[in-house]
């Protein structure tokens, strides 16, 4: 399964979600050797503008088991998974690195 990855601290917007620049490319980005982050282009509705949609540029992991996502939780700490907010189609898998309200 694909995850939006994000964080929970501002200071830190290392997996960054961009309105989406066609002449903009995110370079992907590896969490250590194993976990394989890439850029991806989703379409997102906002609830307030059902009739319009706009592309935005996210880091996508992809996770294919519990035990990955386990191995995934060992390494970077704790996480917090959701719908994303911008697509209800995806679901977010953020690092909780900082306070959250």
């Amino acid at each position: 399964m694909k995850f939006v990855l994000k964080r929970t601290s501002s200071w830190n917007n290392y997996f960054a979600v961009n309105l989406h620049r066609k002449d903009e490319k995110l370079p992907d980005k590896n969490i250590s050797k194993r976990w394989k982050v890439t850029e991806e282009v989703i379409e997102v509705y906002l609830e307030h503008h059902k009739k319009s949609s706009s592309m935005y540029s996210v880091h996508m992991i992809e996770i294919n088991s519990l035990e990955e996502l386990m191995e995934f939780q060992q390494e970077v700490g704790s996480i917090i998974i959701e719908k994303f907010w911008l697509n209800a189609k995806y679901f977010s898998l953020e690092i909780y690195d900082d306070f959250r309200e």
